[in-house]
């Protein structure tokens, strides 16, 4: 009887001793609700919560950055979607880089993601474009995508040449009395100093570089030679070039 005793006191004790065990772990996983872990390891960017509040669930808590990567993403119209080399690099330029911005132009990323839906405001679709890491990056910052397409030519002029004023674009036209004259005209893209002219000016016309604000329509002008330009060759006075 003592030795039936014994026994039964051992069970109740090994019960006690599972039932400890199982309160044991509805306590680490109560616990572990208390404790947010993010996937990868990142940086802070935003916190939307404070000390008190209730957190609920589907509402964030907190903004975390993975800074190992950053992604470009650029709208391309439809046009140019069924010609884009997904395998191809991208030129990647961020203008508000520092310190170097030019180094961060030298970036070449790759598309990641083409969406597949046209984005019906815009008539384009949204290109993702994964960047190599950087330091210099940063959440928020506006960068240009440069995609190879088929080569066109097209009239470019000195950037410095193009004067605007309000909603108006124009060159001076130097005629054959070698006076200045106000040409209007459209403009497209400005890549590394030189404005394309899509409208307003025919190959071969002569245009002021540099006009001064001084300068108005029918005052005489005559040609200056100028500094070598960035390619190392002579720059014209003026010369419209393609």
């Amino acid at each position: 009887a003592q030795a039936a005793g014994a026994e039964a006191g051992i069970r109740e004790a090994q019960a006690g001793a599972d039932a400890a065990r199982a309160g044991l772990r509805a306590a680490s996983v109560g616990a572990s609700y208390a404790e947010i872990t993010a996937p990868f390891d990142g940086v802070v960017a935003e916190k939307k919560t404070e000390v008190g509040n209730m957190a609920t669930p589907g509402v964030p808590l907190l903004v975390v950055e993975d800074t190992r990567a950053f992604r470009l993403e650029v709208r391309l119209d439809e046009a140019r979607v069924a010609s884009l080399d997904r395998t191809r690099p991208v030129g990647v330029r961020i203008d508000s880089a520092a310190p170097d911005a030019n180094a961060v132009s030298a970036q070449q990323g790759r598309i990641a993601e083409v969406a597949r839906a046209i984005d019906p405001s815009s008539h384009a679709f949204l290109v993702k474009i994964d960047l190599p890491q950087d330091a210099g990056l940063r959440s928020g910052m506006y960068g240009r995508a440069r995609f190879p397409g088929a080569a066109r030519e097209a009239i470019r002029v000195p950037a410095s040449a193009v004067v605007r004023r309000g909603q108006i674009t124009s060159v001076f036209v130097v005629g054959k009395d070698n006076r200045a004259h106000v040409r209007l005209v459209q403009t497209g893209l400005t890549v590394d100093g030189r404005t394309q002219i899509d409208a307003g000016l025919e190959p071969g016309e002569t245009v002021v570089v540099e006009p001064p604000d001084s300068l108005v329509d029918g005052n005489p002008v005559r040609a200056v030679a100028r500094s070598a330009s960035a390619d190392g060759l002579p720059s014209p006075a003026g010369e419209v070039g393609r």
